[in-house]
């Protein structure tokens, strides 16, 4: 509790600050506002607070930060903070060396459903059941599909592709 309590009396925040010849302190002013602005929005404290605490109970945490739309009736889309309650829900590529996944070519994010909202959320589609289950220590379901519920996942992943590039003398 001291840990997570100094933890939210003492935030970190993103500090933008101009780093290069063409940088212009009046554009790292504005982008600083426009992240504060959607910290603000998605109420990313909870978020933080999270995955913080989530670290020091267990050693990791996660947040996300994602797209939806501003509403039901608009194509505008807007940049939200958003927690992730169980941090072992979150599988990355075991072969990721940097602390922060960074160099993960893939990455696993998973939530348990009921069976009433998995069917509302997707019904034209049919249960997977694979013949492995994909669990680690903490995830309570005993399988992706149950008569109570279904898990998801979302799948992230890198696109490698060549590309040619030219260093000019100017």
């Amino acid at each position: 509790q001291q840990v997570t309590n100094d933890n939210r009396q003492n935030r970190p925040s993103i500090k933008v600050h101009p780093v290069d010849d063409s940088a212009d302190v009046e554009t790292a002013t504005i982008i600083q506002g426009l992240i504060r602005h959607i910290e603000y929005a998605s109420d990313a404290d909870i978020a933080y607070d999270t995955a913080f605490e989530s670290a020091v109970r267990g050693g990791f945490g996660y947040f996300r930060i994602i797209t939806d739309f501003a509403s039901p009736e608009s194509f505008d889309q807007e940049i939200l903070v958003k927690r992730i309650r169980n941090p072992l829900s979150v599988y990355f590529d075991p072969f990721s060396q940097e602390p922060d996944g960074s160099d993960a070519n893939f990455a696993f994010v998973t939530e348990d459903l009921s069976a009433d909202e998995y069917r509302s959320k997707y019904p034209d589609s049919e249960p997977c059941r694979p013949g492995t289950d994909w669990t680690s220590l903490g995830n309570s379901a005993p399988g992706w599909f149950t008569e109570e519920g279904a898990r998801i996942a979302e799948y992230f992943y890198k696109e490698m592709r060549d590309a040619t590039i030219h260093l000019l003398s100017t």
